[in-house]
């Protein structure tokens, strides 16, 4: 299985923030992407060394990763 973080844009807030899901099935990132208020966007990691040092830049850049 691939890993995918989740970058959550909410109107309300003025930069989106980051959800981690880890590994999860394609199936279920997709079904992940829907929103009712706001888009979600499902990122894509073929391992979990590029998920975690994604992980890492964005936290260093000032977004909030849950």
């Amino acid at each position: 299985m691939a890993y995918y973080l989740k970058e959550r844009h909410n109107p309300q807030f003025d930069k989106p923030f980051y959800v981690k899901y880890g590994p999860i099935s394609a199936a279920h990132a997709k079904r992940l992407e829907q929103s009712i208020y706001g888009t979600n966007h499902m990122l894509h990691f073929k391992d979990k060394i590029a998920y975690e040092t994604k992980i890492e830049e964005l936290k260093a850049a000032g977004f909030h990763v849950h």
